[in-house]
């Protein structure tokens, strides 16, 4: 028996990666996958970085590695872009962890229990394209083919991030996996007349935790979301930045409260 323990979108809050990292020390895990999105939004960019870079097996590329580690000349040109936020996350990083982000691969992929696992951050072609757990049958099964950044094989069991929420499905003996986030936890679909009273629950770390036998041989995947709570206090310190995004990072922390709720598709 093996266990992956799968972490996504840390996102520069460091308080909440090292509780996810002493959880995963308890828990006794062999493996860690980390599904990008390490950077942006909180205010320890490199810290984060080193600790992936210590614990991590294996790491693939979320779309906030790949926006703020671009050249001038790359965001040249792009509609609405926030140079100060720009300036400010990247002023977190050295020129080492610019490196080692934009040297990420799309995916990774293993096999446990004889079935072919596949781990991205949001596709298997695209970092930046957003599959919800509401999304039609179509939508999810296309995170099972092959593409140019992977195998030949069709993938048996998915690991995805990106939407920072956490959840399974089986699809006609496919497993797709959302390891929710580790730093920046959203309760997507907020119902204030059921939940307000309960953010917190919403906002602690998440990672998952699949474990099966170890490549070819035939077995049961198992699957455990973990939850663990952090200093969110502490997590919010030596922000840094001010203005708009202060208050929305602090209420992404706090209460879970999406920063854009209009790139939401509405769920009926």
């Amino acid at each position: 028996m093996i266990k992956y323990a799968i972490i996504s979108d840390i996102h520069g809050n460091l308080e909440a990666l090292k509780a996810v990292r002493d959880d995963m020390n308890e828990a006794g895990v062999d493996r860690v996958i980390c599904l990008g999105d390490i950077i942006s939004k909180g205010p320890y960019g490199h810290e984060c970085i080193e600790m992936v870079k210590s614990m991590c097996d294996a790491t693939v590329r979320g779309n906030n590695d790949v926006r703020y580690t671009k050249s001038l000349d790359e965001i040249a040109g792009e509609p609405d872009f926030d140079y100060d936020y720009f300036y400010w996350t990247q002023k977190q990083l050295s020129g080492d962890d610019i490196k080692f982000l934009r040297s990420l691969p799309i995916c990774c992929e293993f096999m446990l229990s004889g079935r072919l696992v596949r781990c991205f951050h949001a596709t298997p072609d695209n970092p930046s394209r957003s599959v919800f757990n509401y999304d039609d049958y179509n939508s999810k099964l296309e995170l099972f083919n092959k593409t140019e950044f992977t195998t030949e094989n069709t993938a048996d069991v998915v690991v995805y991030g990106h939407t920072h929420h956490i959840g399974m499905e089986k699809l006609f003996g496919r497993l797709l996996i959302n390891a929710g986030s580790v730093g920046n936890s959203l309760n997507i679909v907020s119902d204030p007349y059921y939940n307000a009273l309960r953010t917190s629950e919403f906002t602690q770390a998440e990672y998952v935790i699949i474990s099966g036998e170890d490549g070819e041989a035939n077995g049961d995947v198992k699957v455990e979301f973990r939850t663990v709570n952090y200093d969110k206090d502490k997590a919010l310190e030596n922000y840094g930045f001010r203005g708009i995004k202060a208050d929305q990072y602090r209420n992404e922390i706090l209460h879970g409260e999406y920063r854009h709720p209009e790139r939401l598709k509405t769920y009926k």
